[in-house]
C-alpha cells in the first residue's frame, strides 16, 4: 500500500515464483480499496478491476486486447474489433474517471500506452509476474516478493496446525518445511495434511524428500507434498462424488482458469460423478449440495483454491502433475481454443466439448462435429458469435449440458431440440431470442432452464408459449431475463408466474414481476411459501431473484447485494398495497438475504413490512420513497441482526433511523458494517448514543446532502457519562462527510471515546463544523484526512497535543 500514496509512482510491479502469494497480494490489496474506494492519494476512485490473464497469453497485441475488454465491459461499453478504435474508445471513458487496475500473470512487457489510458494522474497499475525482467520494462518501482522465511513459514505452519510443543516435533516439523518451498500454499497444504493424527511426521518428511516421481517436474518437493495429499484421497465415492475424477476434471480448464463453483458441479453432475440416481428428488439442488461439501474437502486440501466471486482455481504446482494421471484421458474430453478456427483432425471426444471464448467463430459447420461421439454430455458454445445451432447438434441424444450463454447472435433454437431427450440443463441468457420454441416443453427431463429474451422486438409471438413450463415438471431452476419495458414479457408474467408456481421441485427462480398482484399470485399459489411460521429447508427456495414492478432501479448501491443468494427488489412506485400485497412481501421477506425498496410512495416506516419475522437480511437499501418517515419502530423485539449493510438514499421525508424511547433489543444492528445516508434533507441527527452503542461492528459511515443535519451522534445531556459510552462506534475505519451545510458536531453532550480505529476521515462542504476532537482524541490509526484547506485552518484542537500529529496526514482537496 505504501507506494499507491506517492503520487508520482503510476506504474507498480510485483515479482515472485509461482505459487508465492502475489495473487493473494492483490486480492487483498483489491479488497482493502474497495471498502473505501479512495485512490491513495486525495482522489475517489470510480472503480477497480482485478484483470488475470492467462498464462499462455504471450503476444502483445492480445494481452492488451484482452486489458481493453476487460475494461471496456466493466464500464458497460461496447467493444470495437480494431485495435485503434478501442485504444480510442477507452482513453474517450477513462479521461475523467480516477481508477486501479490489478493486472495478475502478466508474462510479456507491452506499451501501456496503447491500452488508452489518460494522460493525468488519476489511475495508477499494479502488475504481478514471475518474470523480472517483463516487470523491469513496465514498472516504475518493483516489489520482490521472496519465499518465507523459516521463521515466517514455522509461525503460518502452526497457524494451522496449531502450537508445536514439543522439542522433537520441532526439529521435524524445521525439515518438513524446508521441502515446501517458502510456498504459502505449500505450507498450509502439509500443515492440514499433518492435523490428521493418521499422518506420520517421518513418512512426511521422506515423500517430500523423495525425487523419483516428481524429479521431471522442476520442483520434486513441492509436486511430492501434492502427491501426497492426492494420493490420499480414496478411488470410492467422497460424500456422493468420485473424488478424484471430480478434481482431475479441472484440467480441461486453461492454466490459472478461473471456475465458478456452480458450473463445476453442474459438470460433475452432466458427467455422471456422483452417485445420485437419475429420478432422484431435487437432483440439481441435492449434485449441489454434495458439490459444495466436495470443494470444501478440496479447497480444505489446498487441492483447488477459493478464489473472487465463488470461483477455484487449481494449483499451478499440482496441474504439473495431475497431467500425470491415466485418467483424463485426451479421448475423454476436449477444449477449442480461441485461436482454433475448427476442429482438430484427431478430435474424438465422447464427453466433453468446452471452447475458449471463441467470438470469430460465426457459424459451426457441421463438420465441425463428425468425429463427436454420440455420448457428449457436456457441450460449451458460450460467448461465440453463432446465429444458430447446427443440425448435428441434436444427434447428441446423451447430451445432459448444454452452455450458449451470451451467444449475442443467436436469434433462435432449431425444432429438433426435442431431439435432446436426456437434456438437463439449457442456458440460453444473453442471447438473441425471441420466443423458446414448443418443443422445450418436450425435454421433460430438464432440470435447469436460464433464458432472456431481446427487447425492442415487434415480434408478436409469445415468448414462452402457454403450456411449456407445465410439462417441465422436474424443473428445480429456472431464470429469465428481460427489460422492464418488455410489454411482451408483462402480457405473460402472470400465467408464467402461475405455472411456475406448481413446479413442486423449484428452488431456484430469477424472475421479473411486473406488478406486486404477478407476485402475488405466485406466492398465494406457491405450496413452500403457504408455512409461514417454518423456514425449514424444505420450505425455503435455494436462491431467487425477485423484481417487482416496472420502475426503472438506478441507484449506486446495487453491486452491494450481488453476492447475497436471495433478492427482493421491490420498485413498483404503487401509493397503495392491499394487505394481500403485502402479505406477499412479508412472506418473501422471511427468506431474503436483500432487499431494495425503490420508489414506494406508500410507506411510512419498514416495520409495516412485517420485520419481526426477518432473520436472514445482511442487505437493506431504501432509495425514493418519499412517505418513508422512518425505518425501525420500537415495536420490534428482535431486528436485523444478520444486516450487514444499510443503504438510504433521497428520502425526502426521513426523520430518523429508530424511533422509540424503549431500549434498543440486545444484538439489534450488531453486525452492521455499512451504513449510508444521501439526500435525506429533514433529517436533523442520524444516532443517538444509545443506537451508536448497538452498532457495535459499524466500520464505514457515510453522510452526503442532508441539508437540516445537525449532529451524527446524539446524546443525552444528562445521561451519566460511565463507561459504557467508550463503546460507540470504537471500530469505525472511515467517515465521510459531504455537503452538509448545518452540521455542528459529530457528537453533542456526552462525548464516546470513539475513532480508536479511524483510518479515513473525509470531509467536504461542511462550514459549520468547527472542532472534530471528539473522535480525533483516540484517532491513533488515522491514515489520512481530506477536506478543504482554508476550512481546516479554521478548525478548533481541544487537544492542541495531537494537532501536530495528525497534520502528517492532512491531504487538501
Amino acid at each position: 500500500m505504501v507506494h499507491l500514496h506517492d503520487p508520482k509512482l503510476k506504474v507498480i510491479g510485483l515479482v515472485g515464483p509461482a505459487g508465492v502469494g502475489k495473487t493473494n497480494v492483490l486480492r487483498l490489496l483489491n479488497n482493502q480499496i474497495i471498502d473505501t474506494m479512495w485512490l491513495p492519494g486525495e482522489t475517489r476512485l470510480d472503480f477497480i478491476l482485478v484483470i488475470t490473464l492467462p498464462k499462455e497469453l504471450d503476444k502483445k497485441e492480445k494481452i492488451i486486447e484482452t486489458i481493453q475488454d476487460r475494461v471496456l465491459k466493466k464500464l458497460k461499453q461496447a467493444v470495437p474489433d480494431n485495435a485503434d478504435e478501442r485504444e480510442f474508445e477507452l482513453s474517450k471513458f477513462l479521461g475523467d474517471k480516477s481508477f486501479i487496475l490489478l493486472i495478475d500473470q502478466i508474462c510479456t512487457d507491452i506499451d501501456l500506452n496503447k491500452l488508452g489510458l489518460p494522460n493525468n494522474d488519476r489511475w495508477k497499475v499494479v502488475l504481478a509476474s514471475h518474470s523480472q525482467k517483463v516487470i523491469n520494462e513496465m514498472a516504475s518501482t518493483i516489489v520482490e516478493m521472496e519465499p518465507l522465511s523459516i521463521d515466517h513459514a514455522i509461525n503460518l505452519f502452526q497457524n494451522i496446525y496449531g502450537k508445536i510443543n514439543d522439542e522433537n516435533l520441532e526439529l521435524k516439523a524445521h525439515g518438513i518445511l524446508k521441502c515446501c518451498g517458502g510456498l504459502p500454499q505449500v505450507i498450509k497444504l502439509v500443515a492440514v495434511h499433518l492435523k490428521d493424527k493418521r499422518s506420520s511426521w517421518d513418512g512426511v518428511k521422506r515423500i517430500l524428500q523423495n525425487d523419483t516421481d516428481a524429479k521431471f517436474l522442476g520442483a520434486p518437493d513441492v509436486c511430492n507434498a501434492y502427491k501426497m495429499v492426492y494420493d490420499k484421497l480414496h478411488e470410492e465415492m467422497s460424500a456422493g462424488w468420485n473424488i478424484k475424477r471430480c478434481l482431475l476434471y479441472g484440467l480441461l480448464f486453461p492454466l490459472e482458469h478461473l471456475i465458478h463453483k456452480d458450473y463445476l458441479t453442474e459438470c460433475w453432475m452432466s458427467e455422471g460423478f456422483n452417485d445420485l440416481e437419475e429420478d432422484v428428488d431435487q437432483r440439481l439442488q441435492e449434485s449441489r449440495g454434495l458439490g459444495d461439501t466436495l470443494l470444501k474437502t478440496l479447497t480444505d486440501n489446498y487441492l483447488l483454491l477459493w478464489c473472487s466471486d465463488g470461483h477455484v482455481k487449481m494449483p499451478i504446482y499440482f496441474r504439473k502433475l495431475a497431467f500425470k494421471e491415466e485418467y483424463m484421458a485426451k479421448e475423454n474430453c476436449l477444449i477449442l481454443k480461441a485461436s482454433q478456427r475448427g476442429m482438430p483432425d484427431n478430435a474424438n471426444s465422447d464427453s466433453t466439448l468446452l471452447q475458449e471464448r471463441n467470438t470469430k467463430w460465426v457459424t459451426l459447420e457441421d463438420s465441425l462435429f463428425e468425429h463427436m461421439g454420440v455420448g457428449l454430455r457436456v457441450l460449451d458454445l458460450n460467448k461465440t458469435t453463432i446465429k444458430s445451432l447446427p443440425n448435428p447438434v441434436t444427434k447428441f441424444t446423451k447430451l445432459v449440458s448444454l452452455y450458449l450463454n451470451d451467444c449475442s447472435q443467436l436469434t433462435g433454437l432449431p425444432n429438433e431440440v426435442e431431439n435432446l431427450k436426456a437434456l438437463e440443463l439449457l442456458d440460453v441468457r444473453g442471447t438473441s431470442l425471441q420466443s423458446l420454441p414448443d418443443e422445450i416443453g418436450l425435454l421433460v427431463g430438464l432440470r435447469c432452464l436460464r433464458v432472456s429474451f431481446a427487447c425492442g422486438s415487434k415480434v408478436t409471438q409469445e415468448m414462452i408459449p402457454g403450456g411449456i413450463i407445465d410439462k417441465l415438471k422436474k424443473l428445480e431452476e429456472f431464470s429469465v431475463e428481460t427489460c422492464i419495458s418488455n410489454k411482451r414479457w408483462n402480457s405473460i408474467a402472470d400465467r408464467v408466474a402461475g405455472e411456475l408456481a406448481s413446479l413442486e421441485k423449484l428452488n431456484t427462480l430469477n424472475f421479473r414481476f411486473p406488478t406486486i398482484s404477478s407476485l402475488t399470485t405466485f406466492v398465494t399459489e406457491r405450496q413452500s411459501w403457504q408455512n409461514r411460521n417454518t423456514l425449514e429447508p424444505r420450505y425455503t427456495f435455494r436462491s431467487f431473484n425477485f423484481f417487482v414492478g416496472s420502475h426503472g432501479l438506478r441507484h449506486p448501491y446495487d453491486s452491494d447485494i450481488s453476492e447475497t443468494g436471495k433478492k427482493l427488489r421491490f420498485c413498483t412506485g404503487e401509493e397503495n398495497c392491499s394487505d394481500n400485497d403485502f402479505e406477499s412481501i412479508k412472506d418473501v421477506l422471511k427468506q431474503a438475504e436483500a432487499f431494495v425498496l425503490f420508489g414506494h410512495v406508500g410507506v411510512q416506516s419498514l416495520n409495516e413490512f412485517g420485520l419481526e419475522n426477518v432473520r436472514s437480511l445482511k442487505v437493506l437499501i431504501a432509495g425514493r420513497c418519499h412517505n418513508l418517515k422512518t425505518i425501525f419502530r420500537e415495536e420490534l423485539d428482535v431486528v436485523f441482526k444478520s444486516l450487514k449493510k444499510l443503504q438510504l438514499f433521497n428520502l425526502n421525508s426521513l426523520q430518523c433511523i429508530w424511533r422509540g424511547s424503549a431500549p434498543i433489543p440486545q444484538g439489534c444492528l450488531s453486525k452492521l458494517e455499512v451504513l449510508t445516508l444521501c439526500g435525506c434533507p429533514e433529517l436533523k441527527e442520524i444516532l443517538n448514543l444509545e443506537l451508536a452503542k448497538a452498532l457495535s461492528s459499524l466500520k464505514h459511515l457515510k453522510v452526503e446532502n442532508c441539508a437540516q443535519l445537525v449532529t451524527i451522534v446524539s446524546s443525552n445531556m444528562h445521561e451519566p457519562d460511565d463507561h459504557q459510552s467508550n463503546d460507540a462506534l470504537q471500530k469505525l475505519e472511515t467517515l465521510e462527510l459531504k455537503n452538509l451545510p448545518k452540521l455542528q458536531s459529530i457528537c453533542t453532550g456526552t462525548s464516546p471515546n470513539s475513532g480508536s480505529s479511524l483510518r479515513i476521515i473525509h470531509i467536504e462542504r461542511c462550514g459549520e463544523l468547527r472542532d472534530l476532537s471528539m473522535i480525533l482524541n483516540s484517532a491513533k490509526k488515522v491514515e489520512k484526512i481530506m477536506c478543504e484547506s482554508h476550512w481546516w485552518e479554521k478548525l478548533v484542537f481541544k487537544a492542541h497535543f495531537f494537532c501536530s500529529f495528525l497534520l502528517s496526514f492532512f491531504i487538501s482537496d
